[in-house]
């Protein structure tokens, strides 16, 4: 039987014992006389006898007439077969559904978030009428269950239980009637939020009960264990939807953070360092993040930049210049600030050291003879002052000692900075930082003057950059002792032809980018905007065959070798422990800044002279803290790149965890960076971290570079609170539930489904076949018969 048959059932023959006491349900039974197809032909057999019986009757002048008195005589036999199946109820005591009533008492729910507008006035309405004086999450909830009497409406449907949901499933002690006082006094202080595990902790608890549904008042937020989407699957399969109150503001924590700090190790006094970073921004959308520079125990700021956060989620690269006064080494430090509505300031700043240096750069220049390229180098390194100087009178920037190979044996007594010879010994060229060899003729050099320019690199770690002529240099230099400076075969160079009517365009390539000597602009889009500008190269020679460790730094844009690759103009490579440039051209004396690309070269070459062999190389993570399961990202770092790996793989480093066991890390070159090499840890354990560099060993580097970086069990309670609503919306969708903000969490009580009642007891059955109403039935039948064909006159 379907249930409107059970509900006709009750109504007319016993709607009292169907009503007798809550917890009390009845089912309909009965006992077939026989087959229900001799029912079947009873009805339809007697039914049809009927008919014919009144069909074949005299006629009545009402025509509705003999219809009706067959109905009623049909009417009778059906009464007496339905009396036949000796219908009788049986009545079951019942046990109500429970409803599952789960509040999250961690300690973010403490939090009061920052709202706005008509949803602040809304909900501090409605907590102030409910008795509390802030809008904090665990208060919004209290106000739903206690000042909002959910308990009370949902008791009377319901058999409640109550949970705790914090970092366990526990259970509300007392009667329903104590926990509105339970609940006053209750404070949301737990240190974890373990919403998946918890209410897998309810549904272990809950098993063999009947669960209509499960109420969860919480702001989603899941510091450990399964999600509350793990947690969706077991609600579904036990048939108890999660109907979800989301509690708090999708609002971000705000957060700042400075990482990947980065900056020249060492510099000239007067030069720009460039301090570039990554800002992260959480939860700044539409506020401002104001970003400084200072040296270590100094509180003057020497370089500030406001950054403007558009979006509630913001990683971006900062680059913050400052050009120093003073020799020394430095401290600096980088800050950011967000005002007081930071939480956690522990990555709000970075410091880096840098070796700032006063001493003019020591030049050796080199040619045959005084073309164009040679005399504007000679007149900047001549000419070029410091910046600034520390003695307060003007101060030369290099020192320069040039040879002009053609020049007249006068030429050195009448210029101050003309040289007659090549140096003849280790010790006199060794004095030099940098060597600047043009179109020289090596007829005019000694095999003992190449051996030393050799050396020089190899063995000094020397700076060299040679500039190609359309005479000498690089066309008779093989076979040389410095042939193997060179950062291509010499066999495969192949002189230009005659000078090109149009202009060879320029591009710098990747690692020409981010190179030190090529940044010639304020920032990435000016250098490349100002390489782009040179209009004046006509001369470019060709080098098919370049040697492994070559790099290219800028190439013709137009111009390719018969490979397909572009035509180098600027190449370097690393022999021994030096740095070796080599430029195509010698038209760039036409360029306007042309002194600017010369100026950071040499500086650049000038490097290991700068530091003094001092300095070695430097480790550090991203960050010092982490929480488990987070990349560790370490990074190390070569101040003269000489001295890194020619390896993509070739530094190692150890972590070693406080008190337990040791661990080699590989990290690898970073693309487009020659001193610079990475790696990523993810499933390092809580602890204290140690971390050093293994390989390559730096023997005369003062110290070991190391770093320190901690592992946490867990984010802090209060280290993220930004509600999660989307998980919340997708457990309660993947529950089979709802989700509700505390806006419209009303709505819930009437969304709640009924749930399903469990027999516990079965009580002794109610006949109903021979009830009074039936017999009233059978007699009024028979009555009204007899009465209608009395007076149609059939008697």
């Amino acid at each position: 039987m379907n249930d409107a048959f059970d509900r006709w059932v009750y109504w007319f023959f016993a709607g009292d014992a169907a009503l007798e006491a809550e917890g009390l349900q009845s089912s309909i039974q009965w006992i077939a006389p026989w087959a229900p197809w001799v029912t079947i032909a009873i009805l339809v057999g007697g039914g049809a006898l009927i008919a014919w019986i009144y069909y074949r009757e005299r006629s009545t002048k009402q025509a509705w007439f003999k219809p009706t008195l067959a109905a009623m005589r049909i009417a009778l036999v059906a009464l007496v077969l339905f009396m036949l199946y000796g219908l009788s109820l049986r009545p079951y005591r019942t046990d109500t559904p429970d409803l599952v009533i789960a509040l999250d008492d961690s300690q973010s729910m403490s939090h009061v978030d920052t709202l706005t507008g008509e949803q602040q006035s809304q909900i501090e309405s409605r907590l102030t009428a409910a008795g509390y004086p802030d809008a904090s999450r665990w208060n919004q909830g209290r106000t739903l269950l206690i000042g909002e009497d959910w308990l009370e409406q949902l008791q009377s449907r319901y058999r409640l239980k109550g949970y705790y949901i914090g970092d366990s499933g526990r259970a509300w002690s007392g009667d329903v009637e104590h926990w509105s006082e339970m609940l006053s006094t209750a404070e949301a202080n737990r240190p974890a939020s373990r919403l998946g595990d918890s209410l897998t902790e309810i549904f272990q608890q809950q098993r063999g009960r009947p669960t209509a549904a499960v109420v969860l008042l919480t702001d989603g937020i899941t510091t450990e264990g399964k999600s509350l989407s793990d947690a969706a699957i077991v609600a579904r399969r036990r048939g108890a939807p999660l109907f979800v109150v989301g509690l708090g503001s999708r609002q971000r924590q705000l957060n700042l953070r400075i990482e990947d700090l980065d900056v020249e190790r060492a510099a000239f006094v007067g030069d720009p360092l460039s301090f570039k970073f990554r800002l992260g921004a959480t939860g700044m959308a539409g506020k401002t993040a104001k970003v400084t520079l200072r040296r270590k125990d100094d509180p003057q700021i020497l370089e500030e930049k406001s950054i403007p956060v558009a979006t509630d989620e913001l990683t971006r690269q900062i680059d913050l210049q400052y050009r120093p006064t003073e020799k020394g080494d430095y401290t600096f430090i980088i800050s950011v600030e967000a005002g007081d509505e930071e939480v956690d300031l522990s990555d709000n700043q970075a410091t880096a050291q840098v070796a700032v240096r006063d001493d003019a750069i020591k030049v050796l220049l080199v040619d045959s003879q005084p073309r164009f390229e040679y005399r504007y180098l000679k007149t900047l390194f001549e000419r070029q002052l410091k910046p600034i100087s520390s003695s307060g009178r003007p101060e030369n920037a290099f020192d320069l000692t040039a040879i002009l190979q053609d020049s007249d044996m006068e030429y050195s007594d009448q210029d101050a900075v003309a040289a007659r010879i090549f140096p003849a010994s280790q010790e006199e060229l060794f004095q030099y930082d940098v060597l600047v060899i043009g179109d020289a003729n090596p007829a005019f050099l000694s095999r003992m003057n190449l051996e030393l320019v050799n050396k020089f690199v190899v063995e000094k770690g020397g700076g060299v950059i040679f500039v190609a002529g359309d005479l000498y240099l690089p066309w008779q230099y093989g076979g040389t002792p410095v042939a193997s400076l060179f950062p291509f075969q010499l066999e495969g160079a192949q002189r230009p032809a005659a000078p090109l009517e149009n202009s060879i365009p320029v591009k710098l390539s990747n690692l020409g980018v981010t190179s030190p000597p090529l940044q010639i602009g304020a920032n990435t889009s000016e250098t490349l905007r100002r390489w782009d500008s040179i209009k004046q190269l006509y001369w470019l020679p060709e080098f098919t065959s370049l040697k492994p460790g070559a790099q290219v730094l800028a190439s013709a844009r137009d111009r390719f070798d018969p490979k397909g690759e572009p035509v180098p103009l600027l190449m370097q490579q690393f022999v021994g422990g030096g740095k070796v440039m080599f430029l195509a051209s010698d038209d760039l004396w036409r360029w306007e800044y042309h002194d600017p690309f010369w100026m950071q070269t040499i500086r650049y070459l000038a490097r290991a002279s700068v530091l003094g062999g001092g300095w070695g190389a430097e480790l550090a993570a991203s960050r010092n803290e982490y929480e488990r399961g987070e990349p560790v990202r370490l990074r190390v770092r070569f101040f003269d790149d000489r001295k890194a790996p020619t390896s993509d793989q070739g530094v190692t480093v150890m972590v070693e965890q406080s008190g337990g066991r040791q661990r080699r890390v590989s990290l690898a070159r970073t693309s487009g960076s020659r001193d610079t090499f990475e790696a990523a840890i993810s499933d390092l354990p809580e602890g204290e971290y140690r971390a050093w560099i293994a390989e390559p060993v730096m023997s005369d580097a003062p110290e070991q570079a190391a770093t320190s970086f901690r592992i946490e069990a867990t984010a802090g309670e209060m280290a993220r609170l930004a509600a999660d609503f989307d998980e919340l919306r997708a457990a309660a969708t993947a529950a089979g539930g709802k989700f509700y903000a505390f806006d419209d969490a009303t709505q819930l009580l009437k969304d709640l489904p009924e749930g399903r009642q469990v027999r516990i007891e079965t009580l002794s059955p109610i006949p109903v076949w021979n009830s009074w109403k039936l017999a009233t039935l059978f007699v009024g039948l028979i009555v009204g018969e007899w009465l209608l064909r009395k007076r149609g006159g059939l008697l």
